[in-house]
């Protein structure tokens, strides 16, 4: 869960779901890279986290805009990795 940020509802959904899925994939090699990939969106999302903690105005906050795109980007390129991977079982 995110804690405290104003992100969107439809990426953060998709990002909680993304375990869920990628646990249903079978190939073990494609798994462990989603996974790979997931955590790279977890490390994001902590990041996030701190820096909204030790920034005082999140509204000017180039460094937090900047990771919020990089997480919006990584989970929408993630979903799409894993819905090709599911779609070629």
């Amino acid at each position: 869960m995110l804690y405290n940020i104003d992100m969107d509802e439809e990426i953060v959904a998709i990002y909680e779901a993304l375990p869920q899925r990628i646990r249903e994939i079978e190939r073990y090699s494609v798994r462990r890279d989603l996974q790979k990939m997931y955590r790279t969106c977890e490390n994001l999302r902590r990041e996030i986290a701190q820096e909204a903690v030790n920034s005082r105005n999140n509204l000017h906050n180039h460094k937090l805009l900047g990771l919020y795109n990089k997480f919006t980007e990584s989970v929408t390129n993630l979903d799409q990795y894993v819905t090709l991977a599911l779609l070629s079982i």
